[in-house]
């Protein structure tokens, strides 16, 4: 099935924000793999600028939604999907497409959203993993491994010192 919802897009390669503009756009059902999310808070992070500029390495085609991790409520699944359910509340990251109500993300890039009380602190996912080395790994040294992720102690502080 086939519903319209609202997605701030970009339509042209701009310097500024100028070429955003809020859209009516179609959203299929969820494919195999994937789940639709209802986005209930969005993070605006320097690579979303850098795409409307053009001078991200990952440049996604005209028009586009900008926005890479956000948080939200599951609302349906496609098949082949068994580790999540419909309502759940999870964090997830995609390339771009965040900027709308709801988009269809593999099921592989979302995480449940335990922990978090919160949904606009979900919505940063970069928050989550410094809170989380904040929390769980302080002791660890500069350029450790963390969570099976490459932390660097300046953005994890950075971070932190931006949320508390």
């Amino acid at each position: 099935m086939v519903k319209d919802i609202l997605a701030y897009r970009c339509h042209a390669i701009s310097d500024d924000i100028g070429s955003i503009t809020l859209d009516t756009v179609s959203i299929e059902d969820p494919g195999p793999g994937e789940v639709q999310i209802n986005v209930k808070a969005c993070s605006v992070n320097f690579p979303d600028l850098l795409m409307i500029q053009g001078k991200y390495q990952f440049k996604p085609p005209l028009p586009f939604a900008p926005g890479g991790e956000a948080s939200g409520d599951v609302v349906a699944i496609g098949s082949e999907v068994s580790q999540v359910k419909e309502g759940d509340r999870v964090v997830f990251g995609s390339r771009h497409g965040c900027f709308a109500e709801t988009l269809n993300v593999s099921a592989e890039r979302r995480q449940s959203d335990t922990g978090v009380h919160d949904v606009r602190e979900g919505g940063c996912v970069r928050y989550r993993l410094s809170n989380r080395v904040r929390r769980t790994d302080a002791s660890r040294k500069f350029g450790a491994r963390v969570s099976g992720l490459w932390c660097t102690a300046r953005q994890a502080v950075s971070d932190w010192l931006q949320w508390t």
